[in-house]
């Protein structure tokens, strides 16, 4: 049997070390800002003993979300400009404004002892495996 609860990912009601295995599938780019990343981070590792993240690379050129290339580079405002002209996403004006991608020295500072593995599209970083190290 499989149970699914939604919750805020920076604020989990699970004690330490409740799972086995954390899994996360292009969820941390979602929280907010890098506060909330942190949070988000610091529930990960404290809910489970070993965590498996997969994150999409701030450097690849095409932006996953909102599947416009270079788009996480504009401004918000010029963001805005082009998605009241062009959204092809499932994703609200809004949300695709708030997405925030990492930067690799960001998620090592996320997630210090953890192993990162960079998976390349032609030779660019397209997202980020960061792995519970062997030594948890």
């Amino acid at each position: 049997m499989i149970k699914s609860i939604e919750y805020d990912g920076t604020i989990l009601p699970f004690d330490d070390n409740t799972f086995d295995i954390v899994f996360s599938n292009s969820t941390i780019e979602h929280v907010g800002d890098l506060n909330k990343q942190k949070l988000f981070a610091m529930e990960v590792e404290r809910v489970g003993r070993k965590h498996f993240i997969q994150v999409p690379s701030y450097w690849f050129i095409f932006e996953p979300h909102a599947q416009i290339p270079f788009f996480q580079f504009l401004p918000n405002y010029f963001k805005k400009l082009v998605l009241n002209v062009y959204n092809r996403s499932t994703y609200s004006v809004d949300e695709l404004v708030s997405i925030r991608l990492l930067k690799k020295s960001e998620i090592k500072s996320l997630f210090p002892g953890s192993k990162i593995v960079t998976e390349r599209f032609f030779l660019m970083p397209k997202s980020y495996y960061i792995i519970t190290s062997a030594n948890k």
